[in-house]
């Protein structure tokens, strides 16, 4: 497949983003990488809406909402008729989050080519190999896969660099899920609150 050719424009490669409406620091931070350089040209489906509004983390409260960290959509993104775009090649690329896998299954017959799936999780999802790529977070490089490590945008540095002159009220943090999936987490924090 080739990238699309647009009359009197030059040559135009799109990307699909296929999304999954909780936030997940990877692929999230993949789409703000990608956004940011090539704008509207990089479609995320469906809109993320936590990402347009601030949220870095899963449960954002609002004092922990970073605003305009995500590119905004002056960009003009396009996200009619996904599916019969996805038919016609008009995505050079099509990324997909391996938690929104069942949108993009929905959506196709097989895979189309330029396929990329992207496996941020705390442990690698079993991905059967086929035409497409992976991507993940978590990796020795043993698994077929490409390794894929996490960033943190300039926009949120400077958000973290707006508190510098604050006061601190706890001389330890932790930004984190900590439920039963995560039971070493859950201890760690519980042994750090025990300090206080």
């Amino acid at each position: 497949m080739v990238p699309c050719f647009i009359p009197g424009d030059k040559l135009i490669m799109h990307i699909l983003f296929l999304t999954h409406p909780y936030p997940n620091y990877v692929p999230d931070l993949l789409l703000h990488g990608l956004r940011k350089l090539m704008g509207g040209k990089v479609v995320d489906y469906p809109r993320k809406e936590s990402l347009y509004k601030g949220a870095f983390t899963g449960i954002s409260p609002d004092d922990q909402i970073c605003p305009n960290w995500f590119p905004s959509e002056e960009a003009g993104i396009d996200r009619t008729d996904i599916p019969s775009k996805i038919l016609k090649g008009f995505f050079r690329y099509i990324i997909c989050d391996v938690r929104a896998f069942p949108l993009l299954q929905s959506m196709v017959s097989k895979w189309p080519h330029g396929s990329v799936f992207v496996d941020g999780e705390d442990i690698p999802v079993k991905i059967t190999p086929g035409p497409y790529a992976i991507c993940r977070r978590e990796t020795d490089g043993t698994n077929f896969c490409i390794p894929l490590p996490m960033a943190l945008p300039e926009e949120i540095f400077r958000w973290i660099s707006s508190y510098d002159n604050i006061e601190k009220s706890y001389s330890v943090g932790f930004l984190g899920s900590v439920g039963d999936f995560y039971s070493e987490r859950k201890t760690i924090v519980e042994e750090i609150t025990k300090c206080g």
